[in-house]
């Protein structure tokens, strides 16, 4: 038996690019079989198909989430200068036009808003209020202010349908790398089976995290004599709203070269979803998630590996809601 098989825990979800590594290691030993009795050939059959689909799924996931994340900094960026070229003017307002209603035709009577989504209610009324009295004498003073707001409020709403449109097509990704998983997961349950039909040991387990055919028996290392990192601890995770982000840390772990970040989002009162793979080979105890937007939350899991590569426990599950 090469070594490049493992058996896994059923009731452990692996990372999405651990589950690639798994399933194209079962193609490549599979078709080493060819001629063994019972061979399950209507399970091989298309098995490579499923796999292509399932990496480039993958493959590209990975790339509309990095970008999303970057079109999100560049709309927090955008947002930063538009509020506060929105409270300049704010402040300045009633010095031009001391009338109490001018603040509440401008649609900024209220304090300006630290929520992205509902800044950009109060920033375009007004800026279609200014369109409508940017030619009377008295606003004259603030020409050139109102000026810098409309750039930027003209920059501000590009960069949110930009985060927007990429953040839906990080989110379509992510369902096809979840729907090219699940079929290779329907070949890969039963040719595991009839792998594990035709190698059974007495003190053997079903179910294990060693390599195929390798195990004596219990224990999560299998009895081999392998050690895994432990679990990192002191895993939390803050909210900053001023930009939007969340910071995630944990303490130091013996063993570990770097971590892995699971990441799962859901809407506030949703359902916990599964937690996938988001970032590897993170240096240090910490890191920060900028794609943050209110109303959702997040859930985050991290994974110590050492300098072999071998990934160890998963810590628990952290959450946090983004009101």
């Amino acid at each position: 038996m090469p070594n490049e098989i493992k058996t896994r825990d059923p009731q452990a979800t692996l990372y999405h690019n651990d589950y690639l590594t798994w399933i194209v290691n079962i193609a490549s030993w599979i078709v080493t079989q060819v001629g063994q009795p019972g061979y399950p050939a209507h399970l091989v059959a298309g098995i490579a198909a499923l796999i292509d689909a399932f990496a480039t799924a993958l493959e590209d996931w990975h790339i509309k989430n990095g970008l999303a994340q970057g079109k999100n900094e560049l709309f927090t960026t955008a947002y930063d200068q538009t509020f506060a070229q929105l409270q300049l003017l704010k402040e300045s307002l009633p010095t031009v036009a001391p009338e109490p209603p001018v603040l509440s035709e401008f649609g900024i009577l209220d304090a300006l808003s630290r929520d992205r989504d509902d800044f950009y209610i109060q920033a375009k009324a007004a800026y279609d209020h200014w369109a409508d009295v940017s030619a009377e004498p008295q606003f004259a003073p603030l020409v050139a202010d109102f000026g810098i707001f409309v750039g930027f409020y003209d920059d501000f709403v590009l960069a949110k349908t930009a985060y927007y449109d990429m953040l839906n097509a990080a989110q379509q990704a992510q369902n096809l790398v979840l729907s090219t998983r699940a079929a290779c997961h329907a070949k890969e349950r039963p040719i595991f089976n009839w792998y594990r039909a035709r190698h059974k040991k007495g003190d053997d387990e079903w179910w294990t995290g060693t390599w195929w055919g390798t195990t004596s028996g219990g224990g999560e290392e299998g009895g081999t004599g392998a050690t895994f990192p432990d679990a990192p601890d002191g895993v939390k995770v803050t909210h900053n709203e001023m930009p939007s982000m969340n910071n995630l840390s944990w303490n130091k772990l013996t063993g570990a070269a770097k971590f892995n970040i699971g990441r799962a989002v859901a809407k506030i009162g949703d359902p916990e979803p599964s937690i996938m793979i988001w970032m590897t080979e993170v240096e240090g105890e910490s890191v920060i998630d900028p794609a943050v937007t209110p109303g959702n939350s997040y859930y985050y899991q991290v994974t110590g590996v050492d300098a072999g590569n071998v990934e160890g426990k998963r810590s628990v599950v952290v959450k946090i809601d983004v009101a």
